[in-house]
Formats: structure tokens, sequence, C-alpha cells
């Protein structure tokens, strides 16, 4: 028995799933992205409604965008696994902040990409509200249950959006990092 969502034939309203490790990130990081703008920017409902996908979104495009640019100088680079990409996204930025500062010192990741990000993670920080258990999670650091939102808190979609985007340009880095090898290459054989 088949799957009746495989191979419809409806191929203008198919989507494809890769199963290369790679593509599988780049339309994460890609996927992600898009429908925290779909969601914010073209949504006819009340976004109140909304704010849990977005955050979901939000959250793991910033995580799948810092391990992907990781995975990508640990294959291409001489640092080759000097660091590895852990499960925190603060760990991860710091890692990255290194790398970025080692390979390209010209061109460091910008302060208030760093602070958006933290404050990404700072509105929920052990990504509760991705979590299925309403507002209480267990925190395996003190052993217990605790509230994940102890206050109600109101936040601005069009600065979260605005800064979405800002975190987006981290998706360059391999791209500039090729552009920066290449030029040191062509400057060696002159």
């Amino acid at each position: 028995m088949g799957n009746s969502f495989i191979n419809t034939g409806d191929f203008a309203n198919s989507a494809f799933i890769d199963n290369d490790e790679k593509a599988i990130a780049y339309h994460q990081l890609e996927g992600y992205y898009r429908a925290v703008k779909v969601l914010v920017e073209k949504s006819e409902v009340r976004l109140d409604s909304l704010i849990y996908p977005i955050m979901y979104c939000v959250r793991h495009f910033t995580e799948i965008l810092l391990k992907y640019n990781i995975d990508y100088i640990n294959e291409h680079s001489y640092l080759k696994g000097k660091y590895c990409k852990t499960h925190d996204v603060i760990d991860n930025l710091k890692i990255l902040d290194e790398y970025i500062g080692e390979l390209m010192p010209e061109n460091p990741l910008p302060s208030n990409i760093k602070e958006y990000i933290i404050d990404i993670v700072n509105l929920d920080e052990n990504s509760n509200s991705t979590r299925f258990k309403y507002n209480i999670v267990w925190n395996k650091k003190a052993k217990k249950d605790e509230v994940s939102f102890k206050d109600a808190i109101e936040i601005d979609l069009d600065k979260l959006n605005d800064a979405v985007d800002e975190i987006y340009a981290l998706s360059c880095i391999p791209d500039m990092l090729q552009e920066k090898w290449r030029f040191l290459s062509e400057l060696q054989s002159i």
C-alpha cells in the first residue's frame, strides 16, 4: 500500500524533499525563513494565533543557519573540525563568531545580528514555545516543571521580521569565503 501524498502527478502543487543532507539543510533554512515572511507579512488572520508557528520558524531558521555555516567552514576551511556545532544556539553563535574572526577578520559578524540572535533566544530561552506541553516544561537542570512564560509578553513582529532579514544575511558567508579564497588563490598564482 502506497502513501496517498506521494507521486500524485500534480506537479504544480507538489514539493520535492531531497535525501541529500546539504540540500535538506538549505531547504529547511530557506523554508523557515520564507515561512516567517509569509506568516508575518501576508497573513490575513490575527497574528496572536500564529505567534507559535512564527516563533518556531524563527528559532529553527536561526539555529539551522548557524549550523549550516559551521558545517560549511568545517568542511571547506583549514579549520576543519576545530569546533563542533551544538544544540545550543548561543554556543553555535560563539563558534561561528570565532570562525569568522579567524577566517575573515576584515568582516566580523555584525554586532547587531549577534544581538538579534541573542534576543530571539532570550524570548524563549529553552525553545518552550515550540513544545506541545503548553506553558509548563521540564527543566533538566533544576529537575522540576517550570512555566516557560512567567509573564505575558507582546512581541513586535515588525521588528522581529526585520531582524530575521538581517540574520538572513549570514547565509552569504559561504559565498564570501569562496570569494576570499578564490582571490587569495589568484594572488598566490601571480
